[in-house]
């Protein structure tokens, strides 16, 4: 995909990789403070906070305090709804995407199941500053009926990859269910 391209073909004197899709932008009032906690933190993966190019947030993707992730505790939040950074607002040092394996083969969500794999090896930190602003339009891939079908499709996918691993690891699964629309898609967690 684009972003293992993009990846690929980063100098190797960049240790963060942020993506972000063409579309959307980099806010830089919070840039440097941002980066400044990272470099603080020791961490591989941490994430931000981001809203529309309006200025609109979601509410389970918004944060007004830092927070700390334990390992696996990122997807346990996830399925208890306690709220979970958008998946595009993740920076990943280099060497730990290489690590995961980079974002995987799938056509969408990709950053979703990269975010999983990340918060199953180590522990992450979402940070309050604001880095990405998204756009929204009326006849954007994720506003068509085909979208909440693949959309679907594409989470039960990762909550089968990601139980796998749980399982082979000695964990118990999670449990889901899929619903339609934009509900929920977690049910409850063992953790």
């Amino acid at each position: 995909n684009a972003r293992n391209m993009a990846l690929i073909n980063t100098p190797e004197e960049y240790d963060w990789i942020y993506p972000i899709d063409a579309d959307d932008r980099i806010e830089t009032k919070d840039w440097n403070s941002f980066w400044e906690k990272v470099a603080e933190s020791g961490r591989r993966w941490v994430a931000s906070n981001r809203e529309t190019i309006d200025g609109k947030r979601h509410p389970f993707a918004y944060i007004d305090r830092d927070k700390f992730y334990s390992q696996w505790k990122f997807i346990s939040d996830a399925a208890n709804k306690k709220g979970i950074p958008h998946a595009n607002s993740i920076a990943y040092r280099r060497d730990f995407l290489f690590r995961l394996g980079a974002w995987p083969g799938l056509t969408q969500h990709e950053d979703l199941l990269l975010s999983f794999y990340a918060s199953s090896k180590e522990p992450g930190l979402w940070f309050t500053e604001r880095i990405t602003r998204y756009r929204l339009w009326e006849k954007q891939m994720i506003q068509g009926d085909k979208y909440a079908r693949l959309r679907m499709e594409n989470f039960d996918l990762i909550y089968k990859i990601i139980n796998a691993r749980r399982t082979y690891e000695g964990l118990d699964p999670f449990e889901y269910e899929l619903t339609t629309g934009s509900k929920s898609h977690w049910v409850s967690s063992p953790l």
